[in-house]
């Protein structure tokens, strides 16, 4: 049985990366802190059964499925309305600095959109893989350990993620990849 030191310690380390994985997959402040609350919840509960060696990636793993869950929940409930769910603006990574110009925000603010559109369009499992190696502290072998797929298929579906993220940016914007600036 987990120690409740353990699990505060656990929670510390994996606060900050989880919540910028779920921001990515939900885009709303609010619903990841509530996600989050409901993983810990469910860790708490299952603390008996659980061991500090796979904690994260117990944590990782819950945290995912309730955010895929409402993800469907989203998708089916307000299909027409996702669009502009998608272009909602909370600026949870971007902080209101006052030094930049109106000009700099609105670009900043610009390329988070193209992001955020760039990403919901990619295949969910491409989108959570890229998700957990690039915005949080998992490396390839724990990112596996989390999804319960081979370290290879990681690997894959991040070239490919990353691929089709350049593709849709290009798209987005109208340039290719020749047009760089």
């Amino acid at each position: 049985m987990l120690q409740e030191q353990e699990l505060l310690d656990c929670y510390q380390a994996v606060e900050r990366p989880l919540f910028n994985v779920l921001y990515r997959m939900l885009w709303q402040q609010q619903e990841c802190q509530d996600v989050m609350q409901e993983a810990f919840l469910k860790v708490w509960q299952q603390r008996a059964n659980l061991n500090a060696a796979t904690l994260a990636a117990y944590i990782y793993t819950t945290a995912l499925n309730l955010a895929k869950n409402r993800i469907r929940w989203r998708l089916n409930w307000v299909f027409d309305q996702l669009d502009p769910l998608l272009e909602q603006w909370s600026g949870a990574d971007l902080a209101n600095n006052a030094a930049d110009s109106p000009e700099a925000q609105l670009q900043q603010k610009q390329q988070q959109q193209l992001l955020r559109r760039a990403l919901a369009v990619l295949p969910l499992a491409e989108r959570e893989v890229l998700l957990l190696t690039e915005y949080s502290e998992l490396t390839l072998a724990q990112t596996a350990q989390v999804l319960a797929i081979p370290a290879g298929t990681v690997a894959s579906r991040r070239n490919r993620a990353l691929k089709l993220l350049q593709q849709q940016v290009e798209q987005f914007t109208g340039r290719g990849s020749s047009d760089a600036d």
